[in-house]
């Protein structure tokens, strides 16, 4: 181990044993802060395009037969009844919502370690009494109390105006078909968190947990297409996530992608307790 890193672990640790009590609540809410008007955006466009679906649906009901798609394509899909509005939802919305919604974590986390160090933020903040556990950890409650409240939102709104144009949709299968998204959310998250740990670049560490999901969501695809290859589809997080507005919430499923973002995060937090940083 070089001199300059065993110094940044003595520094480490001595951060930690001088940090006062309540600094992990201080920095989550710090980061809360921060997170408010980037959480809006995102919660407001998805509750748009949400209720642009629900609004359209009584005058696609029944048009579409799905018996006319290849059955591996329903099967990838979720395909099922169209004239439902939970099917609906499944396909045109809810079955690539992670694609797309984990930009937001993934954003946000990418930047936590790589991007502060790349803003000259970062040596400026462990300048104060608090650990780089607290920073990381702190980063993540909060990245995963504001990714809720979204989804929590948006599954309100969407059934509210499920129930304003009298479409059968519960508030149960709508909170279920959007929180589904939060345990996968947080666990590419934890990905970009764990490479922004180790590079020095928020683009890179970012770039790399997209392919990383990318590459979950294409191997996914062919375990389904391809029978041969079913059993690949448990190495993927996308298998863990389901069809939950159709099927209801996999909570097995969201119980291993919990336990994956908080083991990456655990690697996030040892690789950033023995990083130099650049000033």
């Amino acid at each position: 181990m070089s001199a300059r890193a065993q110094a940044g672990r003595l520094a480490a640790t001595q951060t930690r044993a001088a940090e006062p009590r309540g600094t992990f609540l201080i920095s989550t809410r710090q980061a809360l802060r921060g997170l408010t008007r980037s959480g809006l955006f995102w919660g407001v466009g998805l509750a748009i395009y949400a209720v642009m679906l629900v609004a359209i649906f009584p005058s696609l009901k029944g048009a579409v037969d799905v018996s006319t798609y290849p059955q591996g394509l329903r099967d990838a899909l979720g395909i099922t009844d169209m004239s439902h509005i939970r099917p609906f939802l499944q396909v045109e919305f809810i079955s690539y919502l992670p694609l797309v919604l984990a930009f937001y974590p993934m954003t946000v986390l990418a930047g936590t370690i790589a991007g502060a160090e790349e803003r000259r933020w970062l040596d400026v903040l462990l300048g104060n009494p608090v650990s780089r556990r607290t920073v990381v950890l702190g980063a993540m409650a909060a990245l995963a109390v504001v990714l809720f409240a979204i989804l929590v939102g948006d599954a309100v709104v969407m059934w509210i105006f499920a129930r304003l144009l009298d479409i059968d949709l519960s508030l149960s299968a709508s909170l279920q078909g959007m929180l589904a998204n939060w345990p996968i959310g947080l666990a590419f998250g934890a990905v970009a968190l764990a490479v922004s740990a180790t590079v020095r670049s928020r683009a890179a560490a970012l770039g790399i947990a997209a392919a990383v999901m990318f590459g979950f969501y294409l191997l996914n695809l062919l375990a389904t297409l391809v029978s041969g290859v079913a059993w690949l589809k448990w190495l993927s997080a996308f298998h863990y996530y389901g069809s939950p507005m159709t099927e209801g919430l996999f909570w097995g499923g969201a119980v291993v992608l919990l336990i994956a973002a908080g083991v990456l995060t655990a690697v996030a937090v040892a690789a950033f307790e023995r990083r130099d940083i650049y000033t």
